[in-house]
């Protein structure tokens, strides 16, 4: 007599990998056989989908938005450029917008090859999981494309403040700072 004995509820609910047993009994003899047969469901794994996730937003979303961000902030850099070129009489908050719109992109270009070099790579390094040949990558990677794009971010923060405080001298010195 054969007997199969099934598992109870949606197999692929309940796990990716199932295991569907097969219970042989001969009742003559009372030999009882255990057959575990693993079936497999074309499904990805969790991990993997978080792995695809990753990669596509960090590897091609931010990559795009760096591209364009380059493109704006180099429209940005050529307006700027001619507005300051053709006036005689410019106000130095259009050199610090200037200076602001290069540190800008410069940050956006060094952020967006590091998103390239990093995350497009499949499969995607788990920084969590790293080994000796990955972890070298990554660090020389990281600091080659990100200490660039911190002193810009700083150069720019800096550019801010004093954006700032020219805003700030023309509102509470009106007078003076047309001579300025």
């Amino acid at each position: 007599m054969f007997t199969v004995v099934s598992l109870p509820g949606d197999l692929d609910a309940c796990c990716q990998n199932a295991t569907a047993i097969n219970i042989t009994t001969h009742s003559a003899v009372s030999i009882t056989t255990l057959t575990a047969v693993n079936v497999t469901t074309p499904s990805t794994t969790a991990s993997e989908r978080d792995l695809r996730s990753m990669f596509f937003v960090m590897g091609i979303i931010k990559a795009a938005v760096s591209i364009l961000g380059i493109v704006f902030n180099f429209l940005n850099i050529i307006v700027l450029s001619q507005l300051i070129r053709r006036r005689r009489d410019v106000s130095p908050t259009y050199h610090l917008l200037l200076a602001m719109g290069i540190a800008d992109m410069m940050v956006l270009f060094f952020v967006g090859l590091f998103n390239l070099s990093v995350y497009t790579r499949w499969p995607p390094i788990e920084f969590y999981d790293l080994d000796d040949t990955h972890a070298d990558y990554f660090h020389v990677v990281h600091y080659i494309w990100m200490f660039p794009a911190n002193v810009f971010v700083l150069f720019s923060h800096w550019l801010v403040v004093s954006t700032m405080i020219f805003r700030f001298l023309a509102v509470a010195f009106p007078m003076q700072a047309c001579q300025w």
